[in-house]
């Protein structure tokens, strides 16, 4: 899932060092981030760790925010692919001619089972090392101002379910089995306070019947 790159980029200190991006991306409505990756050609890990300020769901994107998508230092994987249903490491390292070092390398979300890449994640396949400078991986790496606005009309949501490297091949190539959008939902109703109506009572109770003397009157009459 996204948020296992998240987690590595959110785990240092603020950024202290200024480092210059090579290349940037506008946030739109309906992005999500694995989409961008994919559109951009940057790496699902490579884009967690240039924007830490990007959540663990990737759900607080905001319209106009700016993402970085690489480094002007070099530190920047442009030859990437996009997990499909079937895949697994060895079939990915095979394709792109790499060893499965590298691979790791260039991707440390993958665990080493490689039992957690899922449809739809962008890996860095290409054929030399790319890490991220020292200092930037201590200080936390670079975090763009939100300076959007969530879709109106609702906040921003992603959600895209684990999977296992050897993806049934009976999915649909790309197509995670939970929805990764990051679409507008409707407008949320307003909340009203709500109060307790209760049904209005009677403070007083039915009257209770009294004796008037009447059946003593007419005991009376019948004893004459």
């Amino acid at each position: 899932m996204f948020f296992a790159a998240v987690l590595l980029a959110s785990s240092a200190l603020a950024a202290t060092t200024t480092f210059s991006c090579s290349r940037n991306y506008t946030i739109v409505a309906g992005d999500t981030c694995d989409g961008i990756s994919r559109a951009v050609g940057a790496s699902t890990y490579q884009l967690a760790m240039l924007n830490p300020t990007i959540d663990d769901a990737c759900s607080n994107l905001q319209i106009g925010q700016p993402l970085c998508l690489g480094l002007t230092d070099g530190s920047d994987c442009t030859t990437t692919y996009t997990v499909a249903g079937g895949d697994s490491c060895d079939a990915i390292t095979n394709q792109f001619a790499i060893n499965s070092t590298l691979l790791f390398l260039n991707n440390p979300q993958i665990d080493s089972a490689c039992d957690n890449i899922y449809v739809g994640e962008v890996l860095c396949v290409g054929n030399q090392l790319f890490t991220l400078p020292a200092a930037f991986t201590q200080n936390g790496g670079l975090n763009a101002p939100s300076i959007g606005a969530p879709v109106p009309g609702g906040q921003l949501t992603s959600s895209i379910g684990p999977l296992s490297s050897a993806i049934p091949a009976g999915n649909v190539a790309g197509a995670p089995t939970s929805s990764p959008g990051v679409t507008a939902n409707p407008a949320p109703t307003p909340s009203s306070s709500s109060s307790t109506s209760s049904t209005p009572t009677s403070s007083s109770a039915a009257p209770t019947p009294t004796d008037d003397g009447d059946d003593e009157c007419e005991d009376d009459e019948n004893d004459d």
